[in-house]
Parts: structure tokens; sequence; C-alpha cells
């Protein structure tokens, strides 16, 4: 109650932000204005004209509609749209429940421009501001297909870095910049980070991959303190929570980001075990970066009992947090545009719900109750709006303005098969031409099939020789060639995987993936699946990713059901089509009746599992085109979110050095279901809960 309590200050007092691609963007927290500014339900803004009588009006408007709506993938953003998809039916609309499409914007923008749902609530600006300028098939930008409405939480996001209230207290710290250059403080901090003793502070930052992962080592780096202050990953935020509340507890030195609404504020508590640590307001983003959108301009409202400063500089500025919807959708349906433009959340509420989602009401069931309740508690509001609805007979369309576009960032891929291999190429080209599509880059040049290492490296050269911005050696057998092409072009960045050694030189990163993570998923739905207790899987060479789904996916099924036999064949080759489709056969003919399998070569496996009406699980890239009566799921990798990381990086001027490990966090990974097949729900259910419990650290694959 007590953490209640305080979540409930300090929502009411904060200000913030929210970033470009979190938890494949991950929120931010509330703004210090956000309650005074943003109006709980009970303040919301009364219908602009007296509505019709209730006899003489329609009630259920959106009757006979379906809508399809989405919600992001981040849990802070569950309830709001639910909520949305509760009022909508009162509305008579038939409303596709948001769990079942869930997406990172980097996805969402263009499918909602495109038609593929019609809006969803969990939209960060200026945070998403770069979505709407994505480029659509037909050379249109999304913003000519999209709209921005209402103000559903404005000024919805709060985030920055926390530190121990012991040690604020004790030393008088009052800002992150005292921390760094005070040698005594800087001593005691780093003497007892992740990795002590080598002259540079370990915090416990942001997740890669997400928008404040990038604006914080920008910051970082235009305060003058690159080489001294790093971010560091604890394998995951819940991991960076647990360790920075072991810490608080123990009175061990930690600085760690972190955001509201969430329910971590009620473990890392700001006034009670934790404070917001303020920075100087000369050492924030000032937007000279190819980042301008992350500039701050103003204080967080956080008193001197939560925050260490007054006023108290925080690394991002508040983000308002609104509905975007599809413009054919909106002005085929005033009613329930005009819906969008009234309806206003109190982020005190999303706040007390975080509290009850992260305590274990976290099902699908449970959030609907929420939005339920919620609803019911601010009945008297919810029914102006719902009345101000009926009323509406047209909308107009008011296009989404597009920021400006990014200046020329060139890529090249090149990569060991067919583009459109549906494996581990045509992960890579999804990628780059997703973020082409976003405009974070300007072009894509692409040079598949290239088995040999040899004219693998005279591609990587002449891509470099050209003066692309950024050259994807998409291939662990590339590292030799890597290794003596990266050196003569310093101002180029190079990019490799999957892989994690960079070889110490500056302008050369590496990438690899938990692929483990859905490997594991993957193995628990086959053990429900088969029928014959028998199960194979055909690898190529024991390395890399390959490896990690292999022995993922055997993991994910012994532990499921301990009586499965799970045969391993390893082919020896990435490619050979033939040795695969030969290892499928012995599989089936030792009593298989499921099937998976990594690497190019899997097509060949692939028709013999058709041949023989035997269950496929695919991994790299979507398979459900090899196979729509047999393909069960396929892990899909889902590169742009680390790739935005990286694009990110060498614009701000970091070239290489770093390591990326892409996971389910932030939706670099994702478990897609063949839609054309009978999936029992339970197994679909079991799915998502191995997949939280890997999120979450509950459950462990073992490697």
């Amino acid at each position: 109650m007590l953490s209640i309590l305080l979540v409930f200050g300090l929502v009411a007092a904060g200000c913030g932000n929210d970033d470009d691609d979190e938890p494949g963007a991950a929120p931010a927290a509330d703004d210090a204005q956000a309650a005074d500014d943003a109006p709980a339900p009970d303040d919301a803004p009364a219908a602009d004209d007296e509505p019709a009588a209730a006899d003489e009006m329609n009630m259920t408007p959106g009757e006979g509609v379906s809508v399809t709506m989405a919600r992001a993938n981040w849990t802070t953003g569950y309830m709001q749209a639910a909520i949305y998809h509760h009022l909508l039916e009162e509305l008579g609309y038939e409303v596709s429940e948001p769990a079942d499409l869930e997406l990172a914007p980097a996805n969402a923008y263009v499918a909602m421009a495109e038609g593929a749902f019609d809006f969803w609530v969990n939209s960060w600006y200026p945070n998403h501001d770069p979505f709407l300028n994505g480029e659509m098939p037909d050379g249109s930008l999304v913003n000519e297909h999209v709209s921005v409405v209402g103000s559903e939480m404005l000024a919805g996001g709060l985030e920055g870095l926390m530190t121990n209230k012991s040690l604020v207290d004790e030393h008088g710290i009052t800002t992150f910049d005292q921390i760094v250059n005070d040698d005594a403080l800087f001593e005691l901090y780093e003497s007892t980070d992740p990795n002590p003793g080598d002259g540079v502070l370990q915090i416990l930052g942001c997740i890669e991959g997400w928008g404040c992962y990038v604006a914080l080592a920008e910051t970082i780096e235009l305060a003058g303190y690159g080489g001294k202050v790093e971010q560091l990953e604890a394998g995951g935020y819940d991991a960076v929570i647990a360790e920075a509340v072991s810490r608080a507890e123990s009175g061990t030195p930690f600085i760690a980001y972190t955001w509201t609404p969430s329910g971590y504020v009620t473990q890392l508590i700001p006034g009670v075990n934790a404070m917001w640590l303020a920075h100087e307001a000369d050492k924030v983003h000032d937007g000279s970066t190819d980042n301008p959108g992350f500039a701050v301009d103003a204080p967080a409202s956080l008193g001197t009992d939560v925050c260490t400063n007054d006023p108290c500089w925080l690394f991002r500025n508040s983000a308002d947090i609104k509905v975007t919807a599809n413009n054919d959708f909106l002005t085929a349906n005033p009613s329930a545009a005009r819906l969008f433009e009234v309806v206003q959340i109190s982020v005190v509420d999303v706040a007390l719900q975080n509290v009850l989602y992260d305590g274990g009401e976290n099902t699908t069931d449970d959030v609907n109750r929420h939005a339920s309740d919620w609803i019911a508690d601010n009945r008297d509001t919810v029914d102006g709006w719902l009345a101000d609805a009926r009323s509406a007979t047209e909308f107009m369309v008011t296009p989404a303005a597009a920021p400006a576009p990014d200046v020329p960032f060139r890529v090249a891929v090149v990569a060991p098969s067919a583009s459109n291999d549906l494996a581990f190429t045509q992960s890579m080209v999804d990628a780059v031409n997703a973020l082409l599509d976003a405009g974070h880059i300007s072009e894509v040049a692409i040079t598949d099939g290239t088995f040999i290492v040899e004219d693998a490296g005279a591609a990587i050269r002449g891509y470099a020789e050209d003066g692309y911005d950024l050259v994807i050696a998409h291939g662990s057998q590339y590292g030799g060639p890597l290794q003596e092409i990266a050196p003569d072009f310093p101002d180029v960045s190079f990019a490799w995987g999957t892989a994690v050694d960079t070889f110490g030189i500056p302008n050369v990163n590496s990438y690899s993936v938990r692929s483990d993570l859905g490997g594991y998923v993957n193995g628990v739905v086959a053990a429900q699946l088969t029928e014959s207790n028998v199960i194979g899987v055909i690898g190529p060479i024991e390395v890399g990713d390959a490896k990690l789904y292999v022995d993922g996916f055997a993991a994910g099924a012994t532990a499921q059901n301990p009586d499965v036999e799970v045969n391993i064949v390893y082919t020896g080759s990435f490619a050979d089509v033939a040795l695969a489709a030969e290892a499928a056969q012995s599989h089936i003919s030792a009593g298989a009746d499921v099937l998976t399998g990594s690497a190019q070569m899997v097509v060949g496996a692939t028709g013999v599992a058709q041949e023989n009406g035997v269950l496929w699980f695919g991994t790299q890239a979507n398979q459900t085109a090899l196979g729509e009566d047999i393909v069960v799921a396929s892990q899909v990798y889902r590169w742009e979110v680390i790739l935005s990381e990286v694009v990110n990086q060498v614009k701000s001027g970091t070239l290489g050095g770093t390591t990326f490990i892409m996971t389910f966090e932030g939706g670099g990974l994702e478990i897609q279901f063949n839609d054309a097949m009978d999936i029992p729900a339970a197994v679909l259910d079991s799915a998502q809960a191995t997949i939280d419990g890997l999120s979450d650290g509950s459950i462990s694959t073992g490697q």
C-alpha cells in the first residue's frame, strides 16, 4: 500500500518522455504536470454540442462494423488498449482482442497505413515521429495515411536515472555530473559497478534497441563523459531492476535507468530507497546530433523529496501518449473517431494497474477485467464520452505531419544465401528494408548468394570503397576477411554476425541472437502436438545461432514432456538441401511426426515433411510459405530492432566496438503461428506463458 501511495504521489508530480523503439519502444513515465494538465477521467471535456435525446440517438452506431486494433509490445500500454476496446464495443463495434495483434513501433505504423489494422492507442510522440516518415510501397509516406487523434495521456511519460537514497543523503549528491567529476564519488560508484577497477563507470542502462538507450548514450557523449561512463545491460530489464533493488537494499552504489508509469517504481521507490538522479542543466541533450528530437527543454517538476536536485533535469522530455488511426477508418467511422478525440486516461490509474499486473494479475483476462473495473469506476465520465461519440456524424481527417527526413545513410548487406530464402539471409534483408521504409536509412544494397568467403570479402571491400555508411557482413564465416578489410576503411562502420567478437577494431560491431529462446518455445509447443513422442531436428553445423536454436528446442521439448524423444542430426552444411532432405526422411523413418531445423537448407527438409504430412517448426524467418498445412510456428528474427541501434550509434559517431544480442525484449524475437493451423488454445497459452517466463527469468533454456 505504501508503494501504491508513493506511485500516486510521484505520478501526480512527474514530467517525462518515451522512446523510439521501446519495449520496441519502452514507455517512459509521467510528466510533472501530467496529472495536473492531463485531466483524470472525471475532468474530461464535455461534448461540444448537447447530444441528441436518448430516444433519438443511435446507441450502437458501430453495429455491423468489424474493427481490428493492435497494441504495443510493452505491458504498461496494455490497459489503455483494453479500455478503448471495451468502449468501442459499447458503441456496437465488433472489435478484435488487442492481445491478438501485438506489435513493435517499427512494424506498426506501415501496417496501419496499409490498412492491416485500424488503430492503436500506444503512440508516444515525439518519440514515434520518425515512423510517420516511413515510405509505403507506392512511394507515399505513412503520415499521408494515418492521423494522430485526441489527447489520451498528455505528458504521460517520465524516464531517467535513479541511485541509492542512502548515498544521496550521506554524500550530499545533487547531480549525476557530481558523481562523474568528484574523484571520491566516482571511485565509490566505480569500485562496485559490474566491472570494477576498469576506470569506467558502468550504469545499469536502457535496453539495447530501445530509443532510450540511444538518447542516454548520446547524452553521455555530449556531456563529455565518453570513455568514462557507459551503459551496461544486465540481461533484460527485469534483471536490471532486480540488480538495482538488491543494491538499494544492501547499500551498494548503483545508477539505473527506469520509467513511469510502471510497476518498477514500487521496487525502486523514489524518496524511500532510491532517488531520481538529476543532471546539470547544461549536460542534458541539446539536439545537436542526428536525433534533434532528443533535446531536453524543460526539467521535471519533481521536488527534492524524490529527486536529487531542484530543478530536476532528467535526460528525456515528456512524451504525449495518443491514438493513431488509419484515415479511411476514421472517415468511415465518425463515432469511433470522436471517441478517440475525447477519451483521456489518468497516468495515475495506469501506474496503479501496472502494480496489479506486475503483482501477478497479468493474463489477458486480468487486463480486460482491470479495464472493465476502470470503466465502472468512471461510469459518469465514460457515458459522457459515449454520448458525444454517438452524436458524431462526420470526421475531417488531418493527416499526421511527417518529420524532416534523416540525412542520407547508406547500408549494404553481404549474405551467404538468396534474399528470399525464408531463413537466415531473408531475416536480414527484411530488417534493412524495414529501416528503409521507416526512414531511418536512405539506401540499401544487397549482395546475396556469397557462399564462397572470398566472394563475400570482395563484395564487402567494394561497398566500403563506394563509401557506404554501414556494411553488414551477415555470416559468421565472414570474420576473417572483415578483420583484414575494416582497418583499411576507418570511416566506414562494419557489423557482422552472428558473432560476439569485434576484434578490438574500433569500426566493427558484432551481433548475435538468443535463438535458444524461440527454440525453447517451439519445443514446448512441439512436445504438445506430437502423437508419436518422437521429434526430429536437422541442424547445419554446430555453431552460432543454429546450435543455440537446436539446443533450446530440445530443452523446451523435454521440459514440457520428459517422455519425448528428440533426435538431432547435423548435416555439416548450411546449404545442402539434399542432405537436409535425407536427414528429414531418416527422422520420419524413425517415427518422428514433428520436425524442425535451421539454416537455408531447410527447404529440403520441409519438402519431405510436406510429402509425409509431418508438422514443421521454423526459425530465422516465417516459413509458413514452405507448407501452410504443416508449418505450425516460426521463430522470426527482427534484426531491425538492434540494427536501428547500430544505425543510431553510427550517426552519432560511434562506428564500432559494441556487441548486440537480440532477445524477446523489444520485439527482437517473435513467435509467429500459422493462422491456417488449428492449434488448441491451451497450447497457444502455454507458448505465451513460456515467452513470459523466458523474458522474466523464471524459465531458463540452460544456455
